[in-house]
């Protein structure tokens, strides 16, 4: 049994300044990154997730990140703010984490488990949703009444909003074998390859090296889906902006782009009317913990609207 983990305690004193953080709890990697009120990153760090070891042992190493990156931008725990934290799978509105395979989770009350440790407030929110917030937010410089984004990945997920509420993607036509996935915002899986666990950064090493052609066309495959799932996309809910993001996008930017919009441009023919580009996003692999710091952060109405929305 894993041992129950001190609460943090906090330096008293008057606050002058308050710093929003945005953590991604991913199967391999948690992210953590201090911003400003401008959701400007003043710091970020990043430890193993070790999901093998049990969730509780997984909470224990959010809390060790979390004042890791508070300690790498030389500020105090009295000076944060709100904190956001992003997880796939299915999320409930009191951040019970119901469902996420990547972390062998099933049912972890993670926002209690969280709240319980940490004397700041603190709220979890779905993966996708949550770094399509990041996009719209600070991107997409005009209203944007229906926002998509999709990200690049071996597993494709999506965030979709429409008049500021977050689209359930069970909405869309569906299979029953892909209910499951739908509701975690997945909305493509490829199948498996040598590259199925690799991560943005996996990628982009890969991708410097000119003689890894398996990896190119592995990348093409994706970019092929992801058109393919902004066509279903854009039938269900003509966006009238469709971002692509993820760490991926940052090499071979402009030919995924080109495939994935050709993909997309194919599977839509038939429709007719002005089609959407396929807009790349330059948050990258920091899309998801801006996307949190902002939705635990933020208190404007619109904002507010989607983050009340961004639970299940």
């Amino acid at each position: 049994m894993n041992p129950e983990p001190a609460k943090l305690s906090y330096p008293q004193g008057q606050k002058t300044e308050s710093f929003p953080v945005g953590i991604e709890v991913g199967p391999a990697i948690i992210r953590a990154g201090v911003f400003d009120s401008d959701y400007h990153l003043l710091g970020k760090t990043k430890i193993t997730t070790r999901p093998e070891r049990g969730s509780g042992a997984v909470i224990e190493r959010i809390v060790k990140c979390l004042r890791y990156a508070v300690d790498e931008c030389d500020l105090s725990m009295s000076q944060l703010s709100e904190v956001g934290i992003a997880v796939s799978g299915r999320i409930s509105r009191d951040g019970v984490v119901e469902s996420c395979p990547e972390l062998l989770w099933e049912d972890v009350p993670l926002q209690a488990a969280l709240t319980a440790q940490l004397d700041a407030k603190l709220q979890v929110g779905q993966i996708h949703r949550l770094a399509a917030l990041s996009i719209r937010s600070l991107e997409i410089n005009r209203p944007v009444p229906r926002f998509a984004a999709i990200f690049l990945a071996p597993q494709i997920g999506a965030g979709i909003s429409i008049d500021d509420q977050w689209q359930d993607l069970t909405a869309l036509p569906h299979n029953p074998e892909e209910e499951d996935a739908l509701s975690r915002n997945i909305l493509a899986t490829l199948p498996q390859s040598p590259f199925t666990h690799y991560r943005g950064r996996d990628f982009r090493k890969a991708l410097r090296k000119a003689e890894n052609i398996a990896v190119r066309n592995y990348v093409a495959q994706i970019a092929e889906a992801a058109g393919i799932c902004a066509a279903r996309i854009h039938r269900q809910y003509s966006p009238g902006v469709i971002a692509v993001g993820g760490g991926l996008i940052d090499e071979m930017k402009d030919d995924i782009l080109a495939i994935a919009q050709a993909s997309f441009e194919r599977a839509v023919q038939a429709t007719g009317g002005t089609l959407p580009l396929l807009l790349p996003s330059r948050l990258g692999d920091l899309a998801a913990i801006t996307g949190a710091a902002i939705w635990a952060n933020d208190k404007r109405e619109t904002s507010m609207k989607l983050m009340a929305a961004t639970a299940t």
